[in-house]
């Protein structure tokens, strides 16, 4: 029997195992567990909408959604700037074509840019 309920921070790490088993072929998925895990847990902190599916209190799945717009990826490359530099260098060492193709592109257009601190407001 499957049984849905709210996402919690405890489950971070488990939907990001989901996450990377499942979608493989995604750029993200290259990060790895641990910022896989920063990732949704930017989008959690939004409250709008983050349920997960457990069968036999093991979660199999999960679906996350929000109403007025998010700012949960520009929150997650801003908190994890550091690591997302070292890990998508790492990739392109290893000649990944996923990083290299995509991981550049998004690295010249987003990490690179000098930044304001933001300061982001609860809705």
């Amino acid at each position: 029997m499957i049984v849905y309920r709210k996402a919690q921070h405890d489950d971070l790490y488990n939907i990001a195992k989901v996450h990377v088993e499942c979608f493989r072929d995604y750029m993200i998925s290259k990060l790895g567990n641990r910022l896989v895990a920063n990732y949704y847990k930017e989008f959690l902190e939004e409250d709008d909408l983050f349920v997960i599916a457990e069968e036999e209190n093991k979660i199999v799945g999960f679906c996350m959604g929000y109403i007025r717009g998010s700012h949960a990826r520009e929150k997650f490359v801003a908190n994890n700037r550091s690591q997302l530099i070292k890990r998508l260098l790492w990739l392109c060492f290893r000649l990944d074509t996923l990083a290299i193709s995509k991981g550049f592109s998004y690295f010249r257009g987003n990490l690179c840019k000098k930044k304001e601190p933001h300061q982001y407001k609860p809705r």
